[in-house]
């Protein structure tokens, strides 16, 4: 039997479906035409005995994540966003990073907030106001 918990060289996800234990010994496979199913039916022969991890509340960090998908997780869903908390933000391209930013300025917080940001000292960047979210060009695009 395989352990999927040992088996954590490899990184799994849907393009990389973790081994599958079955009882057949046959090794044959078939291949479906999703698009001639219903949405319910592909969505059962996609996600049937998958692994997935939802979001949770303050726990659904990227490393979550990850460490769920090593471990087998079929899929994973990232952190909720509020549209409410970007729309006041700045799009800024990173380019130490390779990133785009989205930041909230400073200006729009409080003047507490904007000295405790002013003497974060271990980060030097807070004293543009807090990224609230960081992404890859790519995936900003797609």
């Amino acid at each position: 039997p395989i352990d999927l918990l040992q088996d954590s060289q490899t990184s799994h996800s849907l393009q990389n479906p973790p081994p599958q234990l079955s009882s057949s010994s046959s090794s044959t496979t078939t291949t479906i035409d999703l698009s001639q199913l219903s949405p319910q039916e592909a969505a059962n022969h996609l996600f049937r005995n998958s692994e997935i991890l939802a979001p949770m509340v303050r726990a659904s960090t990227t490393a979550l994540r990850t460490l769920a998908l090593s471990h087998g997780a079929s899929l994973v869903y990232t952190e909720e966003i509020i549209d409410r908390s970007i729309t006041p933000t700045e799009r800024i391209i990173n380019k130490e990073l390779g990133t785009i930013d989205y930041r909230v300025p400073k200006h729009t917080y409080s003047l507490k907030v904007q000295k405790r940001l002013a003497a974060d000292k271990d980060n030097p960047d807070s004293k543009n106001g807090a990224v609230l979210l960081r992404i890859d060009p790519f995936v900003e695009k797609n």
